[in-house]
């Protein structure tokens, strides 16, 4: 099993698009509940406003510009208070080692804003005949994918390690979806399979760093396995298992997490994904179901008159570059601070 990660239909020339949001009513219980969630996700201390406002499946959808000490970022989350793209601010020397030995080796100059973006995911699981697949929603309940598993994602002991497809990042990406302006748009997530190269021999010290880590901030599953990463230095792949059923975690010594997946039951999906899944599909196929995240860095670099915005997994590989057409400061913050404010 190797993860889903981001193949990101990324922001492609579309801030031009945005449009500042209507002044909110009196009392709207929807902005009430989003406002609410971001503050829980940001701390109370955080600059926060909400911009715009969209419908998404019939749910409501709140992008807003986030300011805490780190500098501004974007973050949508829905009427109903679920989150579904967090963007913070960091500065170019948080970046992992792979991403900024990218960008140091590529551009002559600094990066001019960086931003980590955590995007929700959930999945349900099916099989249709003898065959294994893997449902992908966001959390306004929209389908962003539905692959095929394959042996080694099943778990299937005797399963051989399949290469990856090198085209699959560049195929998955779509027409974006606008849910966070400047951060991301429809955000998919594709299979990357473990690559059949010889893998890296585990510090034994480090793994148990990693273990110790991986209990405490994941207290309620099980460790399964423990290998190291072999696509990002310095992490240990971990897969996972708890009451309702398997996941895996991708985490380093530090305690830093860049992707992962739990179980979880069905009824404590958000209730814009159970809808969904009770409207579109017959109930009694899915077999299990997982809440997740996935991390990407959103690196905006000027190469003279021309503004690049490169976004990167935290192994290095670049997902898509673009030149983004900016807004008029009205319509989306400035986002060109990365150092902290005190």
């Amino acid at each position: 099993m190797k993860s889903k990660l981001w193949s990101a239909a990324v922001v492609i020339g579309t801030f031009g698009a945005m449009a500042t949001a209507a002044p909110p009513p009196a009392s709207d219980p929807g902005r009430a509940a989003a406002e609410q969630a971001l503050h829980n996700a940001y701390g109370n201390t955080a600059k926060i406003r909400i911009y715009e406002e969209r419908n998404v499946n019939g749910v409501r959808v709140f992008t807003a510009a986030v300011d805490d000490r780190n500098g501004e970022a974007n973050a949508t989350v829905t009427g109903n208070g679920d989150l579904l793209d967090v963007g913070r601010a960091e500065p170019a020397a948080a970046l992992p080692p792979a991403v900024a030995e990218l960008v140091q080796q590529l551009f002559q100059s600094p990066p001019q804003m960086v931003n980590m973006i955590s995007s929700r995911r959930y999945y349900a699981r099916f099989n249709i005949g003898n065959r294994p697949y893997t449902l992908d929603m966001d959390t306004t309940g929209k389908i962003l994918d539905i692959e095929w598993v394959g042996e080694e994602e099943a778990g299937a002991a005797n399963a051989k390690p399949t290469k990856q497809k090198k085209n699959a990042l560049n195929e998955a990406i779509r027409d974006a979806r606008l849910n966070l302006a400047g951060n991301s748009a429809e955000q998919k997530s594709v299979e990357r399979k473990t690559p059949a190269k010889e893998r890296r021999a585990a510090n034994p010290n480090e793994e148990q760093q990693v273990r110790e880590r991986f209990a405490k901030t994941f207290n309620q599953d099980q460790l399964q396995s423990i290998e190291p990463d072999p696509d990002t230095p310095g992490y240990y792949f971990i897969r996972s298992r708890n009451r309702v059923g398997e996941g895996f975690v991708i985490m380093n010594a530090a305690g830093d997490v860049p992707q992962y997946r739990v179980g979880v039951p069905r009824n404590e999906l958000p209730q814009t994904v159970q809808s969904a899944l009770a409207t579109l599909f017959h109930a009694d196929k899915f077999t299990s179901f997982q809440r997740g995240e996935d991390r990407i860095y959103r690196v905006n670099e000027m190469a003279g008159p021309q503004r690049v915005d490169m976004w990167i997994r935290s192994d290095g590989e670049v997902i898509t570059v673009n030149e983004p057409i900016m807004p008029t400061p009205q319509a989306v913050p400035a986002a060109g601070h990365t150092g902290p404010r005190r």
